[in-house]
């Protein structure tokens, strides 16, 4: 039995001992508590066991002792947790070492007699998925919540539904800064927050941005020259003491270590912290630096040198350190990746992230932190860490509540909820996979592919890869996909030869745990079987080489496929939205799903026609550029899609008609096309009047013109209708004919458009409309000209527009509507330039025209210019053509 007061001995002076009563209390009355303290204060180290000795105290009144879990963000803080706790523990106590276990991906140490497990948040999700009850364990505690991971926010929301059925299940809830508020409301109100106060000495800033011609940030992530930058950067500053680097992506660690090796004199004191370390390899890092607590450790030096990814920042205490380099990057999901298993791009990180990453340098004395970027750019980071829950792939996530029982968001208790569409997508993702049926409800398939520690997209390629080309090829290419390898090129296949020629590690040991969980899972009913045998049929006439490279456990035939095709076959069963057709020289990809991608030209796949395209991402120009992908062969891909082909009527409108056609396609890829007869021009029209308005019609001038008119009249008269866009639409006189033409074929560019107009008069609307808003005014002169409405009301009153003498003899201003309205007269010169607007005529022909005829008369000598201009005749002509008619 393991004591409150042996817990309370391990370490002492750590600030955590102080909350160590309070949560006591909170755990025994209402079994929940929120423990919020500084990095390096020991709240790991000291609540896991506190937390055992309370549950060895209530086992004497139970049947047997509970034991305990804590969660860890990542493999690397959840083993060194237990490695630092099992040092501390009573050397003479060696049976409760041996209760202290971890559990990680493809590692564990748990066994009969755990006490007290740290596992991967992801690892004890699965656990609790497969024992809701998770029976025998009476503590969990979830580290580290303020980074907001998506697996972390599931845990919680599941396990408050656990405590529903299990009141006696304690939780407790950890983080180095917390939004306790928020997390109040999902545990409870009644929830206590406990806090202990951690030591922090001096820390002084500097900040040393990268010349202007360095970029931060490339398409594909950390750019060379910047990580080049941060290697100088460090090498420049090293120090006595140990100095902690974060880079944002385990290749930027490696990348920036190998070029510090290079460089630096002492290359094994060079050393990198990841996930992705051997257990020897963490202890390496995690051992005391030499002079770290020494007055000179911050005199230059050659102290240790550790690259880290964020799994330093919190989760984990690196001894020594009294200097951080700060790249300023991390590593977050983003959705918009799409095919992206890993689903994560590089961007700043957030203001409270840079904090912590500085505070590392001040837990042993005084220290520094360098910034590698200007003050700038730290002003514009998000003052928080984004929930992952509102930048993920919720695919996995939508799976593993599919399995528990509840999709509803507003049953789930999360911290903060996915966004709908993001939601709604994963929905429609799964189905697609067939994980999901289509009433949303989990299939057979769906809970086999829950059971594989990976992305639903990559466990569906490895079971039904690994029936058809075999375990081996499916493993590579899954593992290639988890260990998200990259080439310049996109070619994967040629990434998969060269992880394997250069023994990539992490590769390699993704592809062993996949080949294990390949094998394991090929009896099972994968609910495609149909489609698995069918494609293996025709493997006969789809392969090619030799038939020795078969596998017991995959169709003879298939094994017979081209290296790259086989590699390509499984990646379509991992997006088999995402296979790509050559629609163009520019590299442009029509995706089976919806949209296009590109591949550069300079790429080796360039040439094939069909690709299944494992990664799409964002270029700067905004289109979707092909990061990784395999070559697939027509037939092949009409096999492999054969699910997906679909034959349906299709019309649109374009250049200025409806034009419709039978369609085969392959999910959105157009295989043939051929004219048919127009159908529902209706819904067509609809689809391009939503889109543009009337805009798509012909709007001729004569046209244009009546509309104005009717326009202007309905203004004033209730009689006439108005002619708005969504007036015409509505006006079945006017819509009707229009779909009645249209759906001739007919095109826009002859569109009787003012007949259209014309037709939503009745014959007393007519006549009312010509009595009181003409088309055309009399001039004087006998010439009939147009009355230009206005288009806005506002603009002023309709207008005619002649030469000046044409207007001779009229005695008054000419007036519409009833006399209600003046009339402007446009007057313009012999030439046909404006002299004047005249809405006042007597006005006019008294004041202004004797200026105009002083002025014109020697200018257009050959143009009547009288005095009296009431009494001159109208004309056009000039005063020749006036005399010869006499």
């Amino acid at each position: 039995m393991f004591t409150l007061s042996q817990a309370g001995a391990l370490a002492p002076e750590l600030p955590a001992t102080s909350v160590l009563p309070e949560l006591k209390g909170a755990l025994e009355t209402v079994g929940k508590a929120i423990v919020t303290a500084a990095p390096g204060s020991g709240k790991t180290t000291l609540v896991p066991p506190f937390c055992w000795a309370l549950e060895d105290a209530r086992a004497k009144t139970s049947a047997e002792a509970a034991g305990v879990i804590v969660t860890e963000p990542r493999r690397v803080a959840a083993r060194a947790a237990a490695s630092y706790l099992q040092a501390l523990l009573p050397k003479n106590e060696d049976r409760l070492a041996a209760q202290v276990a971890f559990s990680v991906r493809g590692e564990s140490t748990r066994g009969r007699n755990t006490r007290l497990d740290f596992a991967t948040a992801g690892l004890f999700l699965r656990r609790l998925l497969a024992d809701p009850e998770i029976s025998g364990i009476g503590s969990v505690i979830i580290d580290e919540v303020h980074e907001r991971s998506l697996e972390t926010d599931i845990l919680l929301a599941l396990l408050c539904e656990v405590r529903q059925l299990r009141p006696e299940l304690r939780i407790v809830v950890m983080s180095a800064t917390l939004n306790s508020d928020l997390f109040r409301q999902v545990l409870g109100e009644d929830t206590p927050v406990l806090e202990a106060e951690g030591k922090l000495f001096p820390l002084q800033e500097v900040f040393a941005p990268p010349p202007a011609r360095v970029r931060r940030i490339s398409e594909r992530g950390t750019s060379w020259e910047f990580r080049d930058y941060l290697a100088d950067l460090t090498l420049s500053h090293r120090i006595q003491a140990d100095t902690l680097v974060f880079a944002p992506a385990i290749a930027d660690v490696e990348a920036i270590a190998s070029a510090l090796r290079s460089r630096a004199s002492h290359p094994e004191r060079i050393l990198t912290l990841h996930g992705q370390l051997s257990p020897r390899e963490q202890v390496k890092v995690l051992s005391q630096g030499a002079s770290a607590a020494s007055e000179d450790a911050l005199k230059p030096g050659e102290g240790r040198i550790i690259v880290a990814t964020s799994v330093a920042e919190s989760a984990l205490t690196v001894p020594g350190v009294r200097q951080v380099i700060d790249s300023g990057l991390s590593r977050v999901p983003n959705r918009r990746l799409r095919g992206n298993a890993a689903g994560l791009s590089t961007l700043s990180c957030s203001r409270a992230a840079a904090a912590q990453r500085a505070g590392r340098a001040a837990r042993l004395g005084p220290g520094y932190v360098i910034r590698a970027y200007d003050q700038q750019t730290y002003a514009r980071m998000e003052p928080d860490t984004q929930p992952e829950i509102l930048s993920s792939d919720l695919t996995q996530t939508y799976l593993q509540l599919a399995d528990w029982g509840q999709t509803d968001l507003e049953v789930l208790a999360l911290p903060t909820p996915p966004p709908p569409a993001a939601w709604q997508q994963a929905e429609k993702d799964l189905q697609a996979l067939g994980a999901l049926d289509a009433d949303c409800r989990i299939t057979a398939f769906g809970r086999q592919l829950v059971q594989i520690p990976a992305h639903p997209r990559l466990a569906r390629a490895l079971i039904l890869g690994a029936r058809l080309v075999g375990e081996h090829r499916a493993a590579q290419v899954v593992a290639a996909l988890q260990a998200d390898l990259r080439i310049p090129d996109g070619d994967l296949w040629a990434a998969i030869q060269r992880a394997e020629r250069q023994g990539d590690k992490t590769y390699r040991t993704e592809r062993s745990r996949f080949e294990k969980l390949a094998r394991r899972y090929q009896g099972i009913d994968t609910g495609n079987g149909g489609f698995v045998s069918s494609l293996s049929d025709r493997g006969k006439q789809l392969g090619q080489g030799n038939a020795n490279n078969q596998t017991p456990s995959s169709p003879a035939n298939l094994q017979k496929l081209a290296s790259d095709l086989s590699v390509g076959l499984v990646v379509a069963m991992a997006f088999p939205d995402q296979i790509g057709r050559l629609t163009s020289k520019s590299g442009a990809y029509q995706l089976s799903g919806s949209g296009a991608a590109h591949l550069d030209n300079d790429s080796s796949l360039s040439t094939s026609k069909w690709l299944a395209i494992a990664e799409i991402g964002m270029r700067k120009g905004g289109n979707d550029q092909i990061r990784l992908a395999a070559p697939l062969t027509e037939e092949l891909v009409l096999e492999l899609g054969k699910h997906l082909v679909q034959e349906k009527l299709v019309a649109e409108f374009r250049d200025g008609k409806i034009v419709a056609w039978k369609q085969r396609s392959l999910g959105e890829i157009p295989l043939q096309r051929q004219k048919t007869i127009i159908r529902e021009p209706e819904r067509v029209l609809e689809a391009e009047y939503q889109r543009v308005g009337l805009d798509f019609l012909s709007w001729n001038p004569k046209a244009a013109r009546l509309r104005a008119r009717l326009r202007w009249a309905a203004h004033y008269l209730p009689a006439i209708p108005t002619v708005g866009d969504q007036d015409l639409h509505d006006n079945p006189r006017f819509w009707q004919v229009l779909i009645s033409y249209f759906a001739d074929g007919k095109s826009a560019a002859n569109a009787p458009v003012t007949a259209w107009l014309e037709g939503v008069l009745d014959y007393g609307t007519r006549r009312t409309l010509e009595q009181e808003a003409p088309n055309e005014f009399l001039l004087p002169s006998g010439r009939r000209a147009a009355i230009r409405y206005p288009e806005d009301i506002t603009s002023g009153p309709p207008r005619v527009q002649a030469k000046l003498q044409e207007f001779f003899g009229l005695q008054s201003t000419p007036r519409i509507l009833g006399g209600k309205v003046n009339l402007a007269m446009e007057m313009l010169s012999p030439a046909g330039r404006p002299l004047a607007l005249v809405t006042d005529l007597d006005h006019f022909w008294d004041e202004v025209y004797p200026q105009v005829r002083a002025e014109m008369r020697g200018r257009y000598r050959k143009h009547p210019w009288p005095e009296d201009p009431r009494a001159a005749i109208a004309t056009a002509a000039t005063n020749r053509q006036l005399r010869s008619r006499h």
